[in-house]
C-alpha cells in the first residue's frame, strides 16, 4: 500500500526538523569548542590583545585639550558643521581636519600649537 500525501508531508517535516536540529548542534559544538571558556590559549590571546588596546588607548584629556586649542586657534574649523566643536565628528573632528586639510595648509596641531599659543601644559597626573 502506498503512503498518502499527508504521510509523506509529515515524514519530510520530521526529516527536515531532524536535519535542522543536527546542523544546530554542529554549529553550537563548533562555537563551544572555539570559545575562550573551553580554549585557554584563545582566552590568553584575547586577554593579551585587550591589554594592548588598553595601554595604547589615547589620553582623552589631552585629545580634548588639543582639540580645544585647535578650534580656538582656527575658528573657521571650530564653527564647521563637520569638524567643529559641535560638529558631527565631535572630539575627533579637530584632529581629523588637521590630518585631512590642516597639515597641508600649514596649520599646527598638538604640542606645537600649544607652544605657539602659550598654553599651559596639562597637569601631571599621579598614578
Amino acid at each position: 500500500m502506498r503512503p498518502s500525501p499527508s504521510d509523506l508531508t509529515r515524514h519530510w517535516r520530521l526529516v527536515a526538523a531532524l536535519a535542522f536540529f543536527a546542523v544546530t548542534l554542529v554549529v553550537y559544538g563548533y562555537g563551544a569548542f572555539h570559545s575562550p571558556v573551553l580554549d585557554p590559549a584563545l582566552a590568553e590571546r584575547r586577554s593579551y590583545l585587550k591589554r594592548i588596546i588598553e595601554e595604547n588607548s589615547p589620553d582623552l584629556a589631552e585629545e580634548r585639550r588639543f582639540a580645544k586649542l585647535y578650534w580656538d586657534a582656527y575658528p573657521h574649523v571650530g564653527q564647521d558643521r563637520y569638524y567643529g566643536e559641535n560638529g558631527v565628528m565631535g572630539l575627533l573632528g579637530a584632529q581629523e581636519h588637521y590630518n585631512r586639510h590642516g597639515r597641508h595648509d600649514g596649520l599646527l596641531w598638538g604640542e606645537a600649537l600649544a607652544r605657539q599659543r602659550g598654553a599651559n601644559p596639562p597637569a601631571a597626573s599621579t598614578p
